[in-house]
């Protein structure tokens, strides 16, 4: 009999991966089982790219026609070729609202590009997201001019107790132009609009 499902996206932290980020052998097991009954296996990621390659390796979807959805939908790779078939900005002028905002209250910004966290100050959540990553962290001085450039995605990292009513602010003041939530407590995203790994 044949599955109605044809396709089936999964998240890597949290849900494929355990707590020393690998793959069980049941969850691989599980995957292989599922593709050979004709599903396709799509990873959704708020990881870049680059961050999820290995991953997507490891179960061969290298080898396969398929998808890799990256920056919380933002980037939507082909796995087979690594061609790029989607990918959005975040507006320029509220992302440097945003900067502007996050910096006044003392709080850092990290952006991502290729195999690079890019932050304008260093912090210990940069930290937690290099060694969880596998990502090279580059301290930026001019960082709002790295912004102007036009960024996928900007992460404020932060004490969750801080980051809550700054999300409210910035909902507040560019929700309509940007994405914004909380990925994990200590992570404040913004995203182009409409962005989402759904």
């Amino acid at each position: 009999m044949t599955s109605p499902v044809a396709l089936l996206a999964l998240d890597l932290d949290d849900t494929l991966l355990r707590a020393d980020l690998s793959f069980s052998s049941h969850t691989r097991s599980v995957l292989k089982r599922a593709e050979a009954q004709g599903l396709v296996i799509v990873l959704a990621s708020g990881r870049a790219p680059a961050a999820m390659e290995r991953y997507a390796r490891e179960l061969g979807m290298h080898k396969r026609p398929g998808f890799m959805i990256a920056n919380n939908g933002v980037t939507i790779l082909k796995t087979d070729t690594a061609e790029v078939i989607s990918d959005a900005h975040i507006p320029i002028e509220p992302a440097l609202v945003v900067y502007d905002l996050v910096s006044a209250e003392g709080l850092p910004v990290q952006v991502y590009d290729g195999d690079t966290i890019y932050v304008s100050c260093r912090n210990e959540y940069a930290d937690q997201d290099q060694k969880l990553t596998g990502l090279r962290q580059v301290h930026v001085e001019n960082f709002r001019s790295m912004i102007a450039m036009g960024q996928r995605k900007m992460v404020i990292p932060g004490d969750p107790m801080l980051l809550r009513p700054l999300e409210t602010i910035l909902k507040n003041t560019v929700g309509d132009h940007v994405t914004i939530f909380t990925s994990k407590p200590y992570f404040l995203e913004i995203l182009p609009p409409n962005s989402g790994k759904g």
